[in-house]
């Protein structure tokens, strides 16, 4: 689906081409025309990096590893599980990479700056673009698209950009600048055009911080637990062969648990808590059938108790929580001076 969607863009954007080169044989002067595509896709970009730097700037995007990634072998990690885990670990590495990002797009939208702004955000998003295709980020498509806007709009000063940079010559970047003569309409487009982004950002840092306190919120609640226990009539000892009994269970966040089997085999689940009727339902799919459901109480406060039923037969499963501060690799201390 997503191929047919891009190449049905494609497409429309040949089509749209073909037809308005034959309908514009004349030739007329489109020097206003670009001037305004180039305002407006300088702002697109620039609207749209803010985004994604604020969620670095504001560590919500790699979120720190949890529970399951940090029980998860690395060789069984594909590798967007390993960068997003590289940067999650480092939130100060992470809000170094969004404030560049926020740098970028803010001398983006400042036109005296603009060419400086697009030059710094091409170095960032070649990195952006490096990451995900060899790292299999599923947006590679979209940050080559965004690269390719950023590039399209430093095409104009390449001349002067190659010999700035190569040649050791002097460069006049200038291009025509448009607006109206009627002093309220300039007006008017001026506060569009500080209005709408600053809006657009205000909202998208507040709804990026709002999430950063729900995932924060959801962290607490993360709990490794090791079967000490597993009743099913009779109480089944901790064996590398059983396939019913549990080795571990997890509560990872956003109401996610994640069930060990002996043989380190992970079985996902959505889960339901009712806290009036003390269950957790546990489903992964919409067939209510194959949903199960464990009533749960905690005897101590590293304690969870469950009894319920598990592949068709009644079990009782004790548990005891598991210290999660040994493993957070973010309370390494960083020396300045060491062997």
């Amino acid at each position: 689906m997503g191929w047919y969607f891009t190449w049905l863009f494609f497409l429309i954007a040949i089509t749209g081409t073909i037809i308005w080169t034959l309908l514009d044989r004349k030739g007329r002067s489109l020097e206003k025309l670009f001037f305004w595509f180039n305002l407006y896709l300088g702002y697109v970009l620039a609207i749209v990096v803010f985004g994604y730097g604020i969620d670095k700037q504001i560590p919500v995007q790699m979120r720190y590893p949890g529970a399951v990634d940090l029980l998860t072998p690395l060789g069984e990690q594909g590798r967007f599980s390993v960068l997003w885990n590289f940067m999650g670990v480092s939130p100060g590495f992470m809000m170094f990479a969004g404030a560049c990002e926020i740098i970028g797009s803010l001398l983006l939208f400042y036109r005296r700056r603009s060419v400086f702004g697009a030059l710094f955000t091409c170095t960032i998003l070649t990195n952006v673009v490096a990451f995900n295709w060899f790292y299999n980020i599923p947006v590679k498509l979209f940050s080559v698209q965004l690269l390719l806007y950023d590039l399209y709009l430093l095409a104009p000063f390449a001349s002067g950009l190659w010999s700035f940079f190569f040649r050791e010559g002097a460069s006049v970047l200038i291009t025509q600048h448009y607006g109206f003569q009627i002093k309220w309409k300039q007006t008017t487009l001026q506060a569009k055009l500080m209005i709408i982004p600053l809006v657009i950002c205000a909202l998208s840092t507040i709804g990026v911080y709002n999430r950063y306190r729900q995932e924060q919120k959801e962290n607490l609640r993360c709990r490794i637990y090791e079967v000490t226990s597993f009743v099913a009539r009779d109480s089944l000892p901790p064996l590398l062969t059983d396939t019913l009994r549990w080795k571990g269970f997890v509560l990872d966040y956003k109401d996610y648990v994640v069930i060990y089997s002996m043989q380190e085999k992970t079985d996902w689940y959505h889960c339901d808590v009712d806290s009036s009727e003390k269950t957790f339902t546990l489903h992964d799919n919409p067939d209510k059938t194959t949903w199960h459901q464990f009533h749960f109480e905690y005897p101590a406060h590293d304690q969870l108790h469950l009894t319920g039923k598990w592949k068709g037969r009644d079990v009782s499963i004790w548990m005891k929580s598991l210290s999660m501060d040994s493993m957070f690799l973010n309370k390494e201390k960083i020396t300045l001076i060491q062997e």
